[in-house]
């Protein structure tokens, strides 16, 4: 029997496709916006495979991440404009220690962020380009968000 690669559509209009690379533990916090989470992850270019940014010190394997750190990870809170729309629904949909590949195929939902800042330096127009987001959540830690 063959193995099948079992792609979801993140958006659900064919335009962010996940690819699960290495499974972890389910999380039920997913929706959670009063939640600080710890990540990190890699931007390629899809139709190059040239590596447009990385999160953590580049390695030459394309999914390998290091060890938790918490003074290196990225983090942030999925309510906060830090990082963009894309990047963000897809840490919703990265399960705690797991590796996914997410296929951009429109850039539609890369509108701000750093993420977005940092693509805009490899290719001041995104019509037409492809991405490769590689994300590992190492995990989300519970804050209670005081607005006055």
């Amino acid at each position: 029997m063959k193995n099948v690669i079992k792609l979801e559509d993140v958006f659900k209009d064919k335009l962010v496709l996940k690819r699960r690379i290495k499974k972890g533990e389910y999380r039920t916090d997913k929706d959670n916006k009063c939640l600080e989470v710890y990540f990190h992850y890699k931007i390629f270019d899809m139709k190059t495979g040239k590596l447009i940014y990385s999160s953590c010190p580049p390695t030459s394997k394309t999914y390998e991440f290091p060890e938790f750190n918490l003074e290196s990870c990225c983090k942030t809170h999925l309510d906060e404009p830090q990082y963009s729309r894309l990047l963000k629904k897809c840490i919703r949909q990265t399960d705690k220690n797991e590796i996914n590949e997410f296929r951009v195929y429109d850039c539609k939902y890369l509108k701000y962020g750093a993420d977005y800042q940092e693509v805009l330096k490899y290719s001041p127009s995104l019509e037409g380009l492809q991405l490769k987001y590689i994300l590992i959540v190492y995990g989300v830690d519970e804050v209670l968000l005081i607005r006055i």
